[in-house]
């Protein structure tokens, strides 16, 4: 086998960045500047195509991301009420780490509270990221593929709502750990790739970045713990350091992996007892043991772990269907070996011809299991690089390269872990899926027509028929989410601090926060059940227990009997009921097949004063239902 092909052409000048390059110029030595900064220069059209395309989606898409019900609210309401001097773990019960929530709060209180300011911190956060993954993306291909896969990030998942709920995008996601949590493990993996370069200042600070994503959420700190532990350790077998230079690589990456989550138990230790501390900066594994000791249907359905026989037909069926357009693109450029100057007028052919197939097929093609053979695909592709690692560790460039290929392949393919068997782009998969993506647009892109260059081939026959088979599926997608945004046709104002776009059920909440807004005097209180926390922050008004949601999980995660003593330790003055059919849990309504007990408490103790929409928790029909606190003996009827 021959060597494996260095992103950059292997020169002394390949081996350090145009930057470096062009300061050795200036010193006398090197190539000229002109040559040094065209890298830049190109790379620098790129991230600003890039940052265009993203400013065009934003526009396009603009405050339709959240959904005005579900998930969201959590994400405005939490922050909001630290501000006003509530403690998470003490006041708040949560079960993710206190980064993301705390970061928000201070955004809150730097810039005040509202929808759109926490709309530009996340869009600032995008760009970075944007800029982040585009540079880890050169690190391991060429200009083209990084492009390319930057491109898939930006019209696929930045911005993407490919089911009815919003919330799966990077600007108003359901969880911001887990788009904190990614940013921050590419960020560590990034530096402990620079490693041989900058020595222990890479280890510090790629440890502490990793330590920060413990305080997120643990299926992200499981695949950036594998990756850049991977990462460290072949980097360390490559380098072959001494004992004393081991040990001391070893002790830096541990302490500075360790001081976040100690600082984080520190702070917290400030408002609350030491134990409660330890428990909240620990939240994540809690949650993540928990989680797997239940037997709650979503997430077996999520694995694909429900019907394994039926979700691996669907994975091998669509790995043929992969195979059935790459093998003879594969072919055809193999069969161009001799043809020299023809292989423009070749590609271009197969461009057209491969563009008819998709034009005709692409309408009845189940775009949503696209994703299904990914995890295979990625396996595949460790395998091979780990093999080539061991044949080419001792040549420093190569080994360099191919670590910052096989770590990143890692966290891809560890971030499927919660979706192994059924993978796909759309709900958890905008965050899950994404680097898995970015991985298989380079591999089509820019390592498979290597191999094809390396035995003579004609690499750009190959790419002329994968660029019509990623185009056709952004489009797909795209299509799609049209579909979904042309829904979001109702205004819900968020106090004069934005506008967020809703589907249908925005009439509905519009009109319950007029009746909240004209109802709620100073100072009283307002629970929202089972789901819905958003009513509270869009009318500013808190909840006074210590609970948010009252879904199947939560209610597994803190138990029933919990939540109902707090409800009776610190009763709300109101209560609103929002329908939702929760059977993808494996229990339909709230108070018939879960929450019998707590709800049974609202049926003595709460009358309704306001109806919208159908009664809530009864059919298919949705309703919402407000609730006021009486005396002892009203009955809510059913």
């Amino acid at each position: 086998m021959g060597r494996p092909k260095p992103t950059r052409p292997e020169t002394p000048e390949a081996r350090t960045d145009p930057l470096s390059v062009a300061f050795g110029r200036l010193v006398g030595k090197g190539p000229p500047i002109a040559t040094a900064f065209s890298p830049l220069l190109w790379d620098g059209l790129a991230t600003l195509a890039l940052i265009s395309t993203a400013a065009w989606m934003a526009h396009w898409t603009w405050c339709t991301w959240p959904d005005i019900l579900v998930d969201f609210g959590r994400e405005l309401y939490v922050p909001w009420q630290l501000t006003e001097g509530r403690r998470l773990y003490a006041d708040i019960e949560f079960f993710s780490g206190p980064l993301s929530q705390y970061l928000n709060a201070f955004v809150f209180r730097m810039f005040g509270t509202g929808f759109l300011v926490l709309v530009t911190f996340n869009l600032l956060l995008l760009t970075g990221l944007l800029l982040l993954l585009y540079y880890a993306l050169r690190q391991i291909a060429g200009r083209g593929a990084a492009f390319g896969a930057g491109m898939v990030f930006v019209l696929l998942f930045a911005f993407g709502q490919f089911v009815p709920n919003g919330n799966y995008n990077y600007v108003c996601p359901y969880s911001h750990e887990i788009t904190h949590g990614l940013l921050l493990s590419l960020a560590a993996l990034v530096c402990l790739w620079q490693v041989r370069r900058l020595g222990l200042p890479a280890v510090a600070l790629g440890g502490f970045a990793l330590g920060l994503v413990t305080l997120t959420k643990i299926e992200i700190f499981f695949a950036a713990s594998t990756a850049c532990l991977a990462a460290v350790g072949l980097t360390l077998l490559t380098l072959r350091p001494g004992p004393a230079r081991g040990i001391s690589v070893v002790a830096t990456f541990v302490g500075s992996f360790l001081l976040p989550p100690l600082l984080a138990v520190g702070l917290l230790y400030r408002v609350m007892p030491l134990a409660q501390a330890w428990a909240g900066v620990l939240a994540p594994f809690h949650t993540g043991a928990s989680i797997g000791a239940t037997s709650l249907a979503f997430y077996r359905t999520g694995m694909g772990s429900d019907d394994v026989a039926g979700s691996l037909a669907v994975l091998l069926r669509w790995t043929g269907y992969y195979a059935m357009w790459i093998v003879p693109s594969v072919f055809v450029s193999l069969a161009c070996r001799r043809l020299g100057g023809h292989r423009n007028l070749i590609a271009a052919g197969t461009f057209l011809t491969a563009g008819s197939i998709m034009s005709l097929l692409w309408r009845g093609i189940g775009w949503g299991d696209t994703a299904r053979p990914w995890p295979l695909f990625l396996v595949v592709a460790a395998i091979l690089l780990l093999v080539r690692f061991i044949q080419f560790r001792r040549d420093p460039f190569c080994a360099d390269a191919l670590i910052r290929r096989i770590s990143f392949v890692i966290l891809a393919l560890v971030l499927l872990s919660k979706m192994a068997l059924n993978t796909h782009i759309y709900h958890y998969g905008f965050a899950l899926a994404m680097p898995a993506a970015l991985v298989l647009v380079v591999i089509l892109w820019d390592w498979i027509p290597d191999l094809i260059s390396r035995f003579g081939g004609a690499r750009r026959v190959f790419r002329a028929s994968m660029l019509v088979l990623l185009t056709v599926t952004v489009m797909a997608y795209l299509y799609g989410q049209n579909q979904f945004l042309q829904r979001r046709t109702v205004r819900v104002a968020d106090d004069g601090h934005g506008v967020i776009r809703a589907d249908g059920y925005g009439v509905y909440v519009n009109a319950v926060l007029d009746q909240l807004r004209r109802t709620l005097k100073p100072g009283e209180t307002l629970a929202v059940l089972p789901e819905g926390v958003m009513l509270n922050y869009l009318c500013r008004t808190p909840n006074p227990t210590a609970y948010i949601n009252f879904m199947p999980l939560e209610m597994t995660l803190f138990g029933e009997g919990r939540i109902l003593s707090d409800f009776q330790a610190r009763p709300p003055d109101f209560v609103v009921l929002v329908h939702k059919d929760t059977s993808e849990y494996g229990y339909q309504f709230f108070g018939r097949d879960y929450g019998q007990e707590l709800f049974g408490w609202l049926t003595r103790n709460y009358s309704p004063v306001g109806g919208f929409g159908a009664p809530p928790l009864q059919d298919d029909r949705f309703g919402i239902l407000l609730l006021q606190k009486q005396e002892p003996g009203s009955v809510l009827p059913r």
